[in-house]
C-alpha cells in the first residue's frame, strides 16, 4: 500500500511541475493500471474457483479462504490508489477531458471484488467458518456503500441471517446429543445398580 501511495506522489509531482508530460503519461498509467487489475481480478477468481472446488477439511478451508482474502485486499487496495490518482487528474484537468470511463472502471472492479467477498463468505458459511464468514459479511455492508452496490450489500445481509439460523440449528443439535448422551449414561447406571441389585439377592436368599 505504502509502495502504491509513493507512485501516486511521483505522478503528482510530474503533474504539477511537468504538465505537457505528465498529463498523457499519467492517463495512459491509469489505463494500464485498470487493465492489470482486471487480468488480476480473473486469475484470482480462477485460483478462487480451483480451491474452492474440492472438498476439503475445515483447517484447509479456512487456509483457502484465507489466501482469497488476501489477494482480493490487495486488489482492493490497488483499486483504491487509481481512483484517488483519476480524482487527482480531474482535479486539476485544464484540458475538459472526461473521467467517467475512470470512474467505470473503478465501479466495475469494485463490483467484482464485492462479488469474492461474498462467494468467499459463502464458502466460509458452506464449511462452518461462520465467524469468518460473520467478518466478510460485515465488511461487505460497511464498505461498500454505493446504490450500485445494493444488491451484494443485501446479500451479505441475507448471509448474516443464515449463520444465525444455522448456529442456532447447531445449538439446538448439540443440546439434544448432550441430552441423549446424559440420558445413555443414566440408563447404564441404572442397569448397573439393577445388576448389582440382582448379585445381591443372590448372594444372600
Amino acid at each position: 500500500m505504502k509502495r502504491l501511495v509513493l507512485i501516486s506522489f511521483l505522478l503528482y509531482s510530474i503533474f504539477l511541475f511537468v504538465p505537457s508530460f505528465s498529463y498523457a503519461s499519467m492517463l495512459e498509467y491509469i489505463a494500464d493500471s485498470w487493465t492489470q487489475i482486471g487480468k488480476d481480478v480473473q486469475l484470482l477468481k480462477e485460483e478462487m474457483m480451483t480451491l474452492f472446488a474440492a472438498g476439503v477439511t475445515k483447517t484447509d478451508a479456512k487456509s483457502n479462504a484465507d489466501k482469497i482474502i488476501g489477494g482480493i485486499g490487495s486488489i482492493v487496495d490497488k483499486i483504491t490508489s487509481i481512483k484517488n490518482d483519476c480524482e487527482l487528474m480531474e482535479s486539476m484537468d485544464r484540458y475538459g477531458t472526461n473521467y467517467s470511463w475512470c470512474h467505470g472502471y473503478f465501479r466495475v472492479y469494485a463490483s467484482e471484488t464485492a462479488d469474492i467477498f461474498l462467494k468467499v463468505g459463502d464458502y466460509c458459511v458452506k464449511n462452518s467458518l461462520f465467524e469468518d464468514a460473520r467478518n466478510i459479511y460485515r465488511r461487505i455492508i460497511i464498505n461498500y456503500t454505493g446504490i450500485a452496490y445494493k444488491s451484494y450489500v443485501r446479500q451479505a445481509e441475507f448471509g448474516l441471517e443464515d449463520i444465525r439460523t444455522l448456529e442456532e440449528k447447531e445449538r439446538v443439535e448439540k443440546e439434544k446429543l448432550e441430552q441423549a448422551k446424559k440420558e445413555e449414561e443414566a440408563k447404564k447406571l441404572q442397569e448397573q445398580q439393577k445388576a448389582k441389585a440382582l448379585k445381591k439377592r443372590k448372594g444372600n436368599p
